[in-house]
């Protein structure tokens, strides 16, 4: 029963996320690049961040890590990202004035991923509160995923129009997965120093 406060507010944060990200991807809509208008840069902007694959990653490892229980934190990452999925299919229906069962072969494929995926991705986030270097690592995940996803698979940089925003975005996230590695490795370091000088002063 005490997970399900933290199960909750999972669910309601993935449910934000995934309605927050359609939202976006609907202003972002250019049809003239030459009349785009601020707000429509700024959401172009924040639609390449939220719909990139280490994004949703991001979502269930958090998810994982305020869950805190192994457990917890599988079922959190899975329940996260559905939410996420849900509420992004169900604002695209809503903003493009579509019939939601038109998206119900996409939903029930992203649903499944969800299982494979998100529910290890959870676990990831619940491990990462471990003070061990398998903590380390598993802290690691989403930093490191990030960057390499903007060399291998950086989004919006593969059509026939390259927007500034897409750009801009590969290299925000490029320095704040930067800065998340360095903090995490120094605060690693930083645990490695006190628990030997605790050692060295320990009683024989």
């Amino acid at each position: 029963m005490r997970g399900t406060p933290r199960s909750l507010s999972c669910l309601l944060a993935g449910a934000a996320f995934g309605a927050f990200d359609s939202v976006v991807n609907r202003v972002s809509s250019v049809t003239d690049p030459a009349a785009i208008t601020t707000a429509q840069q700024v959401a172009r902007f924040l639609s390449y961040l939220l719909d990139a694959g280490w994004a949703w990653a991001a979502l269930a490892v958090l998810a994982g890590w305020w869950a805190r229980t192994w457990l917890l934190g599988a079922a959190a990452g899975w329940v996260s990202v559905s939410g996420a999925v849900l509420a992004y299919y169900l604002t695209d229906a809503q903003v493009r004035g579509e019939s939601f069962s038109s998206y119900v072969g996409e939903v029930l494929l992203w649903l499944a991923a969800c299982v494979l995926l998100c529910a290890p991705l959870g676990l990831v986030g619940a491990c990462a509160r471990r003070r061990d270097a398998r903590g380390l690592v598993a802290g690691l995940v989403v930093p490191v995923g990030a960057a390499v996803q903007m060399v291998v698979l950086a989004p919006g940089l593969e059509g026939a129009i390259v927007y500034p925003q897409a750009v801009w975005a590969r290299w925000t996230v490029w320095v704040a997965a930067a800065v998340g590695v360095v903090l995490l490795l120094r605060r690693w370091s930083d645990r490695r120093s006190c628990g030997t000088s605790a050692d060295v002063g320990a009683p024989s």
